[in-house]
């Protein structure tokens, strides 16, 4: 019984104790050496990282422009986004588990890869780290929000404060399969500010998993201007 008892405790906390000890965090496979990533070498070979990348959505573009065909279009509320990884392959699989396989310890890894990307390529001072929030409906569903997840470790990585301070005051319909103008109009009035002092002057990160057309990230930061912030960067795992 002492044994059985042992199992069904180990059972329940081997995705937190042991899943990126002992195994790829993505394939499952044994990995042979240790990494700060948690990924074998096919796994790590087939992330699509965005080394070039749009001055404004963080976009992957070649050399020889500075923004991509969409920012080339529309004006952005923020400043700055930038995106680790293309969402395809590797990458998307690792999205999928951690929003739709309770795999909260992959929120770890994905703030490790964001980290350094932050630290590569931005330059600008950040006051204030803040998660992009999720619906109600949705955070009662899934039981956590993964861009939090992201945000806390990123908070302690990166030695910034993480700051709850936009909320979603609107549930959504998903915006998987909506076009780039259907989801801008879908998010209107989505999001609101619970504390506007704090904000008044500072830098902020605004932190997501995954970035498409930035109609997220804009309609968030236009509500971020009302309250005179200096800037609004952005940071994901991927874009898509």
């Amino acid at each position: 019984k002492k044994m059985e008892k042992m199992k069904k405790l180990l059972e329940k906390f081997k995705d937190e104790l042991f899943a990126e000890k002992f195994e790829c965090v993505n394939c499952s496979d044994e990995v042979l050496k240790e990494n700060k990533y948690h990924l074998c070498d096919d796994c790590y070979d087939n992330l699509d990282f965005i080394h070039i990348s749009c001055r404004k959505c963080g976009d992957k573009v070649n050399e020889y422009t500075f923004y991509c065909n969409n920012c080339k279009e529309i004006e952005h509320n923020f400043d700055r986004v930038f995106c680790c990884s293309k969402f395809d392959g590797v990458a998307k699989h690792m999205i999928y588990k951690l929003k739709y396989g309770e795999a909260k310890y992959l929120a770890r890894i994905m703030a490790t890869f964001m980290a350094e990307k932050f630290e590569e390529a931005c330059r600008e001072k950040v006051d204030l780290i803040i998660p992009v929030p999720l619906s109600r409906e949705r955070l009662r569903n899934r039981g956590y929000n993964q861009s939090e997840l992201i945000a806390n470790h990123l908070s302690k990585l990166l030695n910034i404060e993480t700051h709850n301070s936009v909320l979603r005051v609107k549930d959504t319909p998903t915006q998987t399969h909506l076009s780039r103008d259907e989801r801008r109009a879908n998010l209107l009035g989505a999001f609101d500010v619970s504390d506007k002092d704090i904000l008044k002057g500072k830098t902020v990160l605004l932190i997501d998993d995954v970035c498409t057309t930035g109609a997220t990230m804009d309609e968030i930061s236009k509500v971020l201007r009302k309250c005179k912030v200096n800037k609004i960067l952005g940071l994901t795992f991927c874009h898509a």
